[in-house]
């Protein structure tokens, strides 16, 4: 009985040491959302290549 008790408050603290490990990864990893405020979320910035202007010449 003595070595399934061992087995269970490893079990446990198994457990509950994955647990921290994945809060602490969740609150570290993951991007703050917005607050419930009606505002969409900013869109990223897109730039435009510079499109190359010609310039027609008389040879």
């Amino acid at each position: 009985m003595d070595f399934l008790k061992k087995l269970l408050i490893l079990a446990v603290v198994g457990a509950v040491g994955a647990g921290a490990v994945a809060l602490i990864e969740r609150l570290m990893f993951e991007a703050p959302t917005p607050a419930a405020s009606g505002e969409p979320p900013p869109l990223p910035v897109i730039k435009k290549k510079p499109v190359r202007q010609w310039k027609w010449r008389l040879t």
